[in-house]
């Protein structure tokens, strides 16, 4: 962390709009969380606690017996990385059971509990069958975050703008969570649709096969 925040100063003042210094104290703040495996423990049970209503979700157990701040010892659930299209395939796993269920799941991450799973790459989200249905099977709970009402509040209606297509609040509310003038490329970046889709509706145009690889066009032009 020292070495980074050294790099970062002098990168600032060489380039004074490299603005990283946020990423430093990030560091600062979560990796000694992330090596304290009794806070990943910790996350791990509140997550549980908080989506019992969810019976296709499934957070491993911990072992407290076993489990100290340099060792972690949870259940161990099988199942295919939620990217892994073949083997949901192979198991009748309907991939679009799969993914309303990850956005059920996140939607009230971010919305309603403002507590956040901030490690969600296909390696920390399997799926598997269980009785006919997709199960959601969510891992590495040592990084999380804690969303303002004022944060979730903006971030509701920037999405509401999107879904109404109203290209002026989305740009309204892009610039009050910060991202100035890439309102839109964020916007694309939030929905994987392009701007074209974003302008006409998302609800109303179709997603193409190729879209998500370009979506960022339409900002570009």
């Amino acid at each position: 962390m020292k070495g980074m925040e050294l790099l970062v100063n002098v990168v600032s003042r060489i380039f004074p709009d490299f603005n990283f210094k946020w990423l430093v104290d990030e560091m600062k703040k979560n990796l000694p969380k992330e090596l304290d495996f009794t806070y990943e423990a910790r996350n791990a049970e509140r997550v549980t606690s908080q989506f019992t209503h969810f019976p296709w979700l499934k957070i491993p157990s911990v072992d407290w017996n076993l489990t100290t701040d340099r060792v972690l010892v949870m259940e161990y659930c099988e199942g295919g990385q939620v990217n892994d299209r073949n083997y949901m395939e192979v198991n009748s796993i309907d991939t679009k059971e799969v993914s309303e269920k990850i956005s059920q799941l996140y939607s009230e991450m971010i919305f309603v509990n403002g507590y956040v799973h901030c490690d969600p790459h296909p390696g920390n989200v399997l799926v598997k069958k269980v009785n006919n249905n997709a199960h959601i099977i969510l891992l590495d709970h040592g990084l999380y975050t804690t969303l303002t009402n004022e944060f979730r509040n903006t971030y509701s209606k920037f999405w509401l703008s999107i879904l109404k297509a109203d290209l002026k609040e989305i740009q309204k509310y892009g610039e009050q969570l910060g991202v100035g003038e890439l309102y839109g490329l964020f916007a694309c970046m939030v929905t994987a649709r392009s701007w074209d889709s974003i302008s006409k509706g998302i609800d109303k145009k179709e997603r193409t096969a190729g879209e998500w690889p370009n979506w960022y066009v339409g900002i570009i032009e």
